[in-house]
């Protein structure tokens, strides 16, 4: 479990390096270290690993005891939006759905843009948003998937500054009973963690970059 979880996150990592070289944007970090941003717990689910990435990504690996979930943070992203699914359609992929929704969450909600990419146990889950003082929301990736035009539209400002957080869940990396897990199930998932998951402080940076 642990390897397979160990090659989505090299996917990721390696997709978000190739992001900043690609856009030619330096990095400044001012984490020296990824514990002082993660929390050791969210709700249930315990903070196992970390580390950060020379994209200037703080990653985090949090499990409940059956259930493994990464938390992708960019702290020093500063003007630049990041949606998570990038990643996936730089390396070719579509997703099989993709919806922004509004997402109850441990202080209020957010808008969350969540992407399955593969089917059956393949299936992966990418929830994405980005927090900005007031808020965390985020569009669908209109510009290279065409949703549904009843989907909502979140209407941001830019440049501002944000922190892009992305929720990233591998239906082969989990332990639990239907070890497994599908789409319905990565959805679920999602939604238990999101609802333990405090977004205020990545709300707090993004007022402090301001």
């Amino acid at each position: 479990m642990r390897l397979k979880l160990l090659a989505f996150a090299m996917v990721i990592l390696a997709f978000a390096g190739l992001n900043a070289i690609r856009l030619h944007v330096p990095v400044e970090h001012h984490y020296a270290s990824s514990s002082s941003l993660l929390p050791a717990a969210i709700g249930t689910f315990h903070l196992l690993s970390h580390r950060n990435t020379d994209a200037g990504e703080v990653v985090g690996t949090y499990s409940d005891g059956s259930t493994t979930i990464l938390l992708d943070v960019r702290p020093d992203s500063r003007e630049f939006p990041h949606n998570g699914a990038q990643c996936f359609l730089l390396a070719g992929e579509r997703p099989l759905k993709e919806e922004a929704q509004v997402v109850r969450i441990a202080r209020g909600t957010a808008v969350f843009d969540i992407a399955l990419f593969g089917s059956g146990a393949d299936t992966k889950l990418v929830a994405s948003t980005e927090c900005y003082a007031d808020k965390c929301a985020e569009n669908p990736l209109t510009g290279f998937w065409h949703a549904p035009d009843s989907q909502p539209v979140v209407r941001i400002a830019r440049p501002t500054y944000m922190v892009p957080v992305a929720i990233l869940i591998d239906g082969h990396a989990q332990t639990g009973e239907g070890a497994e897990a599908t789409g319905p199930d990565l959805i679920h998932y999602f939604e238990e963690f999101a609802a333990q998951l405090d977004l205020g402080r990545f709300e707090a940076i993004a007022a402090r970059s301001s």
